[in-house]
C-alpha cells in the first residue's frame, strides 16, 4: 500500500497533467456566465466571454466538511480536482463538474445532492455526466475504502430495474483521468 502522502502527490499530478492538457488543446477557451476573476477580456453581446483558469479557493477544509456529510472521504482524485484549478467547459469523455471562481463547488454539490436523494441505496456516488447524456457518471462506494472504485455510467433506461447498478465504464478514477488525458493528446 502506498503511503498517504505518496498517494497524495501522484493524485495531484495526474490532475496538473489532465487540467495542463485540457488548457494547452482548447485554444482559446470561451463560456458563458465567467465570473469576473476569470474572464480575459469583455463579454459579447450573447454573453460569451474567453476565460482563463485560476487557482480553487477550495480548501481542504470544505472537502472535510463535504466527506462529513456523505460519511466518506472522497477519492484523492476527485479531491485534488475540485482544489486545484478554477475552470469552465469541463466536457471531456464524461462533463466533469465546472468549477467557476464565484461558487466553485456549486455543480459537484449538485452531485452530493443527487447522491443523498437517488444513489446511495445504491451504493453509487455520481460526480460527473456521460457525454452522451445517457446519466450520471457514478463511483462505486463499496471501493472507497481502497481508493480503487469502478467506475460507472447509471443509465436512466435501466432506472426502472432493481438489480441495475450502472454499466462499467473504468476500472477506476485514476483510469478515467488517463483516458481523457489520452484522448486530449490526441488534438495536439
Amino acid at each position: 500500500m502506498e503511503s498517504g502522502s505518496k498517494q497524495k502527490e501522484e493524485a495531484f499530478l495526474i490532475v496538473k497533467e489532465l487540467v495542463d492538457t485540457f488548457l494547452g488543446t482548447s485554444g482559446d477557451g470561451y463560456a458563458l456566465n465567467v465570473p469576473a476573476d476569470m474572464r480575459i477580456g469583455n463579454v459579447d453581446d450573447d454573453g460569451w466571454c474567453e476565460w482563463k483558469p485560476i487557482g480553487s479557493p477550495v480548501t481542504s477544509e470544505d472537502i472535510q466538511a463535504i466527506e462529513d456529510g456523505l460519511g466518506f472521504k472522497l477519492p484523492l482524485l476527485l479531491s485534488e480536482y475540485l482544489t486545484y484549478k478554477c475552470l469552465l467547459m469541463t466536457d471531456f469523455s464524461v462533463r466533469l463538474p465546472q468549477t467557476p471562481c464565484d461558487n466553485p463547488l456549486f455543480e459537484f454539490m449538485e452531485y452530493v445532492n443527487l447522491y443523498n436523494e437517488k444513489f446511495k441505496s445504491l451504493d453509487l456516488f455520481p460526480f460527473a455526466y456521460d457525454e452522451n447524456d445517457a446519466g450520471p457518471v457514478c463511483l462505486d462506494v463499496r471501493g472507497f475504502h481502497t481508493n480503487e472504485s469502478a467506475v460507472v455510467v447509471y443509465d436512466y433506461k435501466y432506472a426502472d430495474d432493481p438489480e441495475y447498478r450502472g454499466d462499467l465504464a473504468w476500472p477506476n478514477l485514476k483510469q478515467l483521468f488517463l483516458n481523457i488525458i489520452s484522448e486530449l493528446k490526441q488534438y495536439q
